[in-house]
């Protein structure tokens, strides 16, 4: 099939997708548990003192922040280098919080570090 172009007909939108007006989401609050569960389990793998993680949902109108607690020693081991294991986490909660067409957001708690 080499040098031959397949023409695609365009879907049909109107009758695929809902109309917008009036539209209304009933969020299911076990699918936020759901979430924060995934995120302990993923959290508790990471870390070296599993027992001591703790994650707060904090709900909100149309988000759900979820505040990672873990001992001062683990904290580097979440966040990663440069940021890459919770940037990794943030990614995967937002791709969850798109199939739930909801947002989901990952603060790493400071603890009482002072300030440099």
């Amino acid at each position: 099939m080499r040098g031959r172009f397949v023409q695609f007909q365009p879907a049909q939108t109107r009758d695929v997708f809902p109309p917008r007006r009036g539209f209304s989401l009933v969020v299911n609050p076990t699918d936020h548990e759901e979430v924060r569960e995934w995120l302990l389990m993923t959290t508790r793998l990471v870390v070296d003192e599993p027992e001591s993680v703790v994650i707060d949902a904090i709900p909100g109108e149309e988000r759900t922040t979820f505040r990672i607690k873990v001992s001062a020693g683990d904290r580097g081991k979440v966040i990663g280098r440069q940021g890459r294991t919770s940037q990794s986490l943030r990614v995967l909660a937002g791709a969850m919080g798109k199939n739930l067409k909801w947002r989901f957001i990952i603060e790493i708690d400071e603890g009482d570090n002072p300030p440099r």
